[in-house]
């Protein structure tokens, strides 16, 4: 059985099925048949492949943003910071 500790790192404990503990619930896999728990693990591993295809995205669009900005400052610019906050 596999516990998650208050590290967030789980414990392995006699080798069965994962059981994984939020904050309020815990979700004990070895109620599911073999088929179910395949088809949750799968799930699991979509859900993975899924959010870190959006953080990719997101990081690539940011690249993409820095990479090309829009205006070039002239060499002699300086930041007034007084100036900036007048209205």
């Amino acid at each position: 059985m596999i516990r998650r500790n208050g590290r967030n790192k789980p414990d392995q404990r006699e080798g069965k099925v994962v059981l994984m503990q939020t904050r309020e619930r815990e979700i004990d896999l070895e109620v599911l048949p073999e088929e179910a728990r395949k088809e949750l693990i799968d799930f699991y591993e979509y859900l993975i492949s899924k959010y870190k295809r959006r953080a990719k995205r997101a990081e690539k669009r940011l690249k993409e943003i820095l990479s090309n900005p829009i205006g070039v400052l002239p060499d002699n610019y300086k930041f007034n910071r007084e100036e900036a906050h007048e209205r």
